[in-house]
């Protein structure tokens, strides 16, 4: 099976390490790269250094927060399909369901690491399957 490429921006060090920990136990070896800033993503992507098949993207960051990255990435040609699931805590559901995030894809990060795990598995077998299954 081809390992999904998968990019987190998340700008919490304990919540990258538990990520990373639960998408490696339900996605069996995928490229995970984490990164801790999303104008530094940004970057990567527009240079190509990055291509990951989705992006699961925290929204309470400094620097340049989650919305501001999804919707620079979403006006550009060349980045816009790439998938982005806002990963955030639940406080922020009320701004995601507005203009103009209220078509994105959003999972509120679960409160211990079995929940995360069935979370992200179902959102992978519901959305991946065609990638992982591809040789």
């Amino acid at each position: 099976m081809k390992p999904l490429n998968i990019l987190l921006i998340d700008d919490d060090e304990d919540d990258r390490d538990v990520f990373t920990s639960a998408i490696a136990t339900v996605s069996g070896c995928p490229n995970c790269i984490t990164l801790e800033d999303a104008a530094a993503a940004l970057q990567k992507l527009e240079e190509k250094l990055l291509t990951p098949d989705v992006i699961f993207l925290d929204l309470n960051m400094p620097k340049m927060d989650g919305r501001d990255f999804y919707l620079r990435i979403k006006a550009k040609q060349d980045l816009k399909d790439i998938p982005i699931v806002l990963f955030s805590t639940s406080s922020f559901l009320e701004s995601v369901r507005s203009e103009p995030l209220i078509n994105a894809h959003f999972i509120a990060k679960p409160d211990s690491f079995s929940e995360l795990k069935m979370v992200l598995q179902e959102y992978l077998d519901t959305n991946f399957n065609r990638l992982r299954a591809a040789v």
